[in-house]
């Protein structure tokens, strides 16, 4: 135990002169007193001092980082809501005053607990369209419609907190310009927001019980606000400390009194230009400060009682030695008491005394310290606090250090370290030890929140850019050979629609622990997004290596997953990429994987293909033919010409077939823009375009007295939606046209694709109605028999790359004779496509084949044509009885 007076410069004489006066050795006790006393009251005031300002400095960072994160939070939901504003705009402006809102509401699966209402407004601000009936409303004096139309930019406005005229409710809305085909206002499409859906980020962040986030605009009105239960929005700012950091900088903190509830607060700010918004995050000053000043308590406590006792020690030490123990239980006891570690050390690092709050924090017993060196308990460079700066502990203070206890199970406390001289005449010296354990755990929960997915625990995004970004820059610096692999899960959309989500969170697991298993200690795994992963690999080797490795991976994830006691079938296919060479940028790298990937999922997925520049080509050939395609279907020219199907045996006509050719003067084949079909949103944009023309000319027709049936094509990209039957059947019926007089032409590829489920719902639906189903291009894909069976096909069409040898090759007419028998043994009606001559057409009609199509029976025609063909022939064959000749004459010559 260290005892006071156990050096030369601690003794005192003791007694008086016989004058009275102090003795010399009386005036070095009082002077020792008084130094010691200062040294505890400037050590109490640097603990103190520098808490204060590491707890400030802690609460701007943490309020800081809470910003970013809320930064991205509204940019990436404003972006999403803008993306259904943008959409729902492009559906108006193609359809104009057809377009059904309530229903594009329901097809588009518009999130109505995010946004109350959507609706549309015309020039003079009448709201012309909404998802919510109401009374007649005018908008032309919201501020957001003022904004729109004395302005020519197409940009997203976000307006102060307003009661909606058609919900009733209070809300944000976000709004568009809508401008003609001049350029000219045209109206506003409006988006009402809870404003609750931007602040739902406080319920995933600690920001105590007085913490607030709000979103404020640049013009001083808050947007949306919560503070504990506070959630009042709409307050002007003007004047506050927020517009006054703001308006000096963009983003920045700062510390005052939040003028909406009185609450004094450290804040953080970001401004989001291009949105004219303000993310604030604050915590509570008292609560950020509420350790802090149990701590300087503490500490004003412990130095009171150091003072008093050196007092007491030095009348003791006046008064006799007999006083000294008394004293120095005294100070025993302050000492052991302590919340915070304190040890004495000497000048050559050796623990004279510690008291237990140390040895909680070591986790060790007192008596285990005494003669050992003080680094030999701690982790870091130079052993910890005490010898880091020996100069300045010879000097005075040192400043606080981030140091971290090693404790005898391997385990590390981290604490605030501090040291003091113990006296100015001696080489000892304080060292003190605050617990920061919680607040370096709290800092690491907040990074990790930022940086993990929560569902995998992999890496997410945000923390793949970083890596990719450090990965790009030494690959640029030394050399070394890196690849990103993004791998996405195959058939994902079928596992989600069948089984449900439960079952995708599943695969999403277990995907992410066979890719940990798989990876090396330099490797890097991440969750891209939905069913996307990256795999970084750096320094692989050879490219054989590469897809060695690819191939691992691609076995891996191939292994069968139990859901609820149900096999699911799992696989993935692999785009790869190679930094430097195909991207020395994160960007351009990861459009090369990304394009690799493309490829892979169209040769056939489950497989891993490498990036050539090729794929950038062509990828860039199906942008430019899907615009291409899309211009011409805006501006109307694709149009359907209808090829005629005649029964082989009487020669009547059974039907037409629509198909799409692009008008430039002259009707230019489908192999005109085949490339942009390879688009999906390409293809469902032809297919309703095609089926509202067929529709409108079958409608005509009857009106004429004609009632042909008209067959269309329809891909697995409509056919995977499962609202495409009723969809279809609404429109049938709206048109009054029987569902018996339309048909739907499958090809055999729609029933192997991603939404088998939804792809049988249609067609057992439209069957159900009265609408006959088509499996064309038979024989080329690879259906089997089984889907004869099961799925309603009404009709069998055989590929005409069986019909062109049909005269003369004896397999070819086998295997066509092969196809008639069955199809007629199920009862199917059997079509041949592509008859090019007399022989074909005789050859198929000795084979019983019920139906034929091709430039032998008439080539395809302008919808304008077909009553003239139609009359023809009805005179060629003779007239039936009770036939409306006179109808069909009038048809014909119709424009």
């Amino acid at each position: 135990m260290f005892r006071f007076g156990a050096t030369r410069s601690f003794r005192i004489r003791r007694g008086h002169d016989r004058d009275g006066a102090w003795t010399l050795p009386m005036w070095g006790s009082a002077a020792i007193c008084l130094v010691s006393v200062i040294t505890i009251w400037a050590g109490a005031a640097h603990i103190i001092g520098e808490d204060y300002r590491r707890t400030r400095e802690t609460a701007l960072h943490d309020t800081a980082n809470l910003a970013r994160a809320f930064d991205e939070h509204v940019v990436q939901s404003l972006q999403a809501l803008d993306q259904t504003l943008l959409i729902a705009r492009d559906a108006y402006l193609q359809n104009g005053v057809r377009f059904d809102l309530p229903r594009w509401v329901i097809e588009s699966k518009f999130r109505t607990d995010v946004a109350f209402n959507i609706s549309i407004a015309d020039r003079s601000g009448k709201v012309i369209a909404t998802r919510i009936t109401s009374d007649p409303v005018h908008v032309d004096d919201r501020e957001y419609f003022r904004f729109h139309a004395n302005s020519r930019t197409d940009t997203l406005h976000v307006s102060k907190p307003l009661i909606g005229r058609v919900t009733g409710r209070p809300g944000l809305f976000l709004s568009r310009r809508i401008a003609d085909e001049t350029g000219h206002f045209a109206g506003v499409i409006i988006l009402t927001i809870d404003p609750a859906y931007f602040t739902s980020f406080y319920q995933s962040v600690d920001t105590g019980r007085h913490g607030t986030v709000q979103l404020v605009g640049t013009d001083g009105t808050v947007r949306a606000r919560v503070a504990g239960t506070d959630r009042r929005a709409g307050q002007s700012l003007d004047g506050s400390m927020l517009l006054a950091s703001r308006e000096a900088r963009g983003i920045g903190s700062f510390t005052g009194t939040d003028p909406a509830d009185g609450v004094a607060r450290i804040t953080s700010y970001r401004t989001i230009p291009v949105y004219s918004l303000v993310v604030v995050v604050g915590l509570a000053v008292d609560e950020v400060f509420a350790d802090t000043i149990r701590n300087r308590n503490v500490a004003v406590a412990g130095a009171s009682l150091l003072s008093l006792l050196m007092l007491a020690f030095t009348l003791a030490t006046l008064r006799g030695q007999h006083r000294l123990n008394a004293s120095e239980f005294k100070f025993r006891s302050m000492f052991d008491v302590a919340p915070v570690g304190i040890a004495l050390v000497g000048s050559a690092g050796d623990i004279r005394e510690a008291n237990g709050a140390f040895a909680r924090l070591a986790d060790r017993e007192e008596t285990e310290f005494r003669g050992r060196r003080i680094d030999e308990f701690f982790d870091g460079p130079h052993g910890g606090c005490y010898t880091a700066c020996p100069d300045e502990n010879k000097r005075g203070s040192a400043p606080p250090r981030e140091c971290e206890i090693r404790r005898p199970d391997g385990t590390r406390c981290t604490v605030l370290c501090s040291s003091a001289p113990a006296s100015t005449a001696g080489p000892l010296t304080w060292v003190t030890m605050q617990d920061i354990s919680e607040r370096k755990r709290a800092e690491t929960d907040i990074w990790n929140a930022a940086h993990y997915d929560t569902l995998c625990g992999l890496p997410n995004r945000l923390y793949l850019t970083e890596v990719l970004d450090a990965m790009l820059s030494a690959a640029a610096a030394s050399g070394p050979t890196s690849a990103l692999l993004l791998l996405d899960i195959d058939n994902f959309k079928v596992v989600n629609d069948t089984l449900g989500h439960e079952a995708g969170d599943l695969i999403l697991r277990k995907a992410a622990e066979r890719l940990q298993r798989v990876r090396t200690s330099s490797d890097f795994v991440a969750r891209y997004g939905g069913d996307e992963f990256a795999f970084l690999l750096r320094d692989y080797g050879s490219e054989r290596d590469l897809m060695r490795i690819a191939r691992r991976l691609l076995r891996a994830l191939g292994r069968r997953v139990i859901y609820r006691g149900q096999t699911v079938e799992m696989h993935a296919s692999i785009g790869i990429a190679l930094a430097p060479r195909h991207g020395a940028g994160r960007t351009e790298l990861m459009r090369s994987a990304d394009l690799a990937l493309y490829c892979a999922k169209n040769l056939g997925r489950n497989r891993a293909v490498m990036f050539e520049p090729t794929m950038l080509a062509d990828a860039e050939r199906r942008y430019r033919a899907v615009n291409s395609f899309r211009r011409a279907l805006d501006e109307g020219r694709i149009v359907p010409v209808y090829q005629p199907e005649i029964d082989l045996v009487s020669g009547e006509i059974v039907g037409f077939e629509a198909l799409a050719r692009v008008d430039d003067g002259e009707l230019l084949p489908p192999a005109s823009f085949a490339a942009a079909l390879s688009d999906p949103e390409s293809c469902r944009l032809l297919g309703r375009h095609m089926l509202d023309q067929a529709s409108r000319d079958l409608a005509h027709w009857r009106h004429a007295g004609l009632s042909p049936r008209v067959a269309v094509n329809a891909s697995s990209y409509e056919l995977t939606d499962e609202g495409y039957a009723n969809r279809l059947l609404g429109l049938l019926k709206e048109r009054r046209i029987p569902f018996a007089d339309f048909e739907v032409e499958v090809t055999e590829t729609a029933m192997l694709d991603d939404g088998v489920p939804a792809v049988a719902h249609n067609l057992r639906a439209l069957s159900s109605a009265g609408v006959s189903i088509a499996l064309d291009d038979f024989g080329t894909g690879y259906a089997s028999l089984t889907h004869l069976k099961s799925l309603p096909i009404t009709r069998v069409k055989i590929d005409r790359s069986f019909i062109v040898n049909i005269a003369t090759d004896r397999e070819s007419r086998s295997i066509v004779d092969t196809v008639i028998r069955l199809s007629h043994s199920l009862g199917k009606t059997v079509v041949g496509e592509g008859i090019e001559n007399d022989a074909q057409f005789d050859e198929l009609r000795r084979l019983d084949c019920d139906v034929g199509q091709g430039f032998a029976v008439a080539r395809p025609m302008r919808a304008e044509d077909v009553g003239a063909f139609m009359l023809r022939n009805l005179v060629e064959r003779g007239s039936r009885p009770g036939a409306d000749l006179f109808g069909v004459a009038i048809a014909a010559a119709a424009p």
